[in-house]
């Protein structure tokens, strides 16, 4: 998992809210929000609509609008767009490298931890499916009523 994922994840749901409320999302309110460049958040949502995930509308008043409902995207779809920008999950290459120049004792200790966290891998992305954007929004607005 990397940040990537993250911010994807935050993306969506914004566009989600904004759909909501009848209004697009811009890159540059996301990036106010979400603390980022407005350069990188449209990086992301390229990547996002090229996978179908969230839609843009050009034009003067444009935006982004989500490419499917709300209850129909998964978290695991999210992953799916953006876990080639950093495939090494939990940084499995840089230990199988440097595991490479070590003793049998360590690279065999590698060969395990490798296995069990590729399965951890794909018990959350199995996970993930199970849990939607409008999961995510329902519960981010029962967080914030008990806030104030």
């Amino acid at each position: 998992m990397n940040t990537y994922f993250i911010t994807a994840t935050h993306i969506v749901c914004y566009v989600a809210w904004g759909q909501q409320r009848g209004v697009l999302a811009t890159s540059e309110e996301m990036s106010f929000h979400l603390l980022m460049q407005a350069s990188n958040v449209r990086r992301l949502a390229l990547i996002l609509s090229e996978k179908e995930i969230i839609k843009p509308i050009e034009g003067a008043k444009g935006g982004y609008v989500l490419a499917r409902k709300a209850e129909c995207t998964s978290l695991t779809a999210i992953y799916a767009a953006v876990e080639d920008l950093n495939p090494d999950f939990m940084g499995l290459k840089k230990m199988i490298d440097k595991a490479k120049k070590c003793t049998t004792l360590v690279k065999d200790t590698q060969i395990v931890l490798n296995n069990q966290l590729r399965r951890v891998e794909a018990e959350m992305i199995q996970t993930l499916g199970l849990v939607f954007i409008s999961d995510v929004q329902e519960a981010s607005l029962k967080q914030i009523e008990e806030n104030f």
